[in-house]
């Protein structure tokens, strides 16, 4: 697993963690937790295919 892929998993888990804790501990954040899990896999998604383009 190369570098970027392995710190593309870390980021991403660290703010599912964040963001998971956020709402249970203020439910009215939901939404922007999904709005959050939407725009990080959207990166994660761009992230790839900028770096696998050049393969």
């Amino acid at each position: 697993m190369k570098f970027y892929e392995r710190l593309s998993i870390l980021v991403t888990a660290i703010v599912y963690i964040a963001v998971g804790i956020l709402i249970i501990t203020k439910p009215k954040l939901l939404y922007y937790g999904v709005a959050a899990a939407f725009f990080i896999q959207g990166l994660n998604s761009l992230i790839r295919f900028i770096f696998k383009s050049g393969d």
